[in-house]
């Protein structure tokens, strides 16, 4: 089954900023990477995409397994597992509000948690009419939901950006308080410009319109 569109629970930008651990020093910062000593709420750009770690399936067979331990939310993570059983969910997608009202209300700390609708701009996804348009990014609708824009601009992880902060400025200043693209084409530009250069991720990428979203 092809990924449309879909609900998301995601970590927000706060509680991403607390638990990153690779803070610039300083004067070393650039582009929107947290630096140590500063508050979240310095930041003019706020990154609200799709790669904030979104709620998953629990496997009840890596139970035991050396290393992985089962999630704090243990029960709105079996909950999903439930749903992609049924094929109600695919890819931490959920795809109705009434299964998605079901597993947020399963959630021990949901003030740890928010909810985003994101839809593959290339498949004419429906937006919900109660969701509001947070901007578009290039990322991907599987596996771990990488985003040129969070690895390269916000919370570098796998494979950073230029040292300098050079490289990518003209971009970031395009960039809105979410710390997206206002228009899908600026997104699809950046990720034209990103995938220029030869130290950057390849991968099936979509871009994908971003929605604040509610139960």
């Amino acid at each position: 089954m092809s990924l449309s569109c879909g609900y998301l629970i995601v970590k927000p930008y706060e509680r991403l900023f607390r638990e990153f651990k690779r803070r610039a020093a300083p004067e070393e910062g650039i582009y929107s990477i947290p630096e140590e000593g500063r508050s979240p709420a310095t930041y003019d750009k706020q990154y609200r995409g799709i790669s904030r770690r979104p709620l998953q399936a629990w496997d009840e067979r890596l139970r035991g397994a050396p290393g992985i331990e089962p999630p704090v939310e243990l029960d709105a993570a079996n909950a999903i597992r439930r749903l992609d059983d049924t094929g109600r969910s695919q890819e931490d997608f959920i795809f109705d509000l009434v299964d998605l009202t079901m597993v947020w209300g399963l959630l021990r700390s949901p003030s740890e948690w928010e909810i985003i609708w994101a839809g593959d701009r290339s498949q004419s996804a429906v937006a919900p009419a109660d969701s509001r348009l947070l901007g578009y990014e290039p990322t991907w609708f599987t596996g771990d939901h990488f985003s040129a824009i969070a690895d390269c601009l916000c919370f570098p992880c796998w494979h950073g950006t230029d040292p300098a902060g050079v490289a990518f400025r003209e971009f970031h200043e395009l960039l809105n308080a979410n710390a997206l693209f206002d228009r899908p084409d600026e997104a699809q530009e950046f990720l034209q410009y990103y995938r220029s250069f030869d130290w950057t991720e390849t991968g099936d990428y979509v871009i994908a319109e971003i929605r604040s979203a509610a139960v």
